[in-house]
């Protein structure tokens, strides 16, 4: 499935809840295999700040805009 992620956040959001078990970290960066859930991909990509990539099976591709 290929599918263009706007990525801004570069961690997870967590949800805290007194007495839980664990926090739950929810995925902000859209690309996790465990959605709504983090599993922790975004410490893999590897892109540069101002740039736009689209990804194809979890691979990067970086996507030229032409008159931006």
């Amino acid at each position: 499935m290929s599918r263009i992620i706007r990525r801004e956040a570069k961690v997870p959001k967590v949800i805290t809840q007194e007495n839980a078990e664990f926090p739950m970290k929810i995925c902000a960066c859209g690309l996790t295999q465990q959605f709504p859930y983090c599993d922790k991909t975004h410490l893999t990509i590897q892109e540069e700040e101002g740039k736009l990539y689209e990804y194809y099976d979890g691979e990067p591709k970086e996507v030229r805009v032409e008159g931006v």
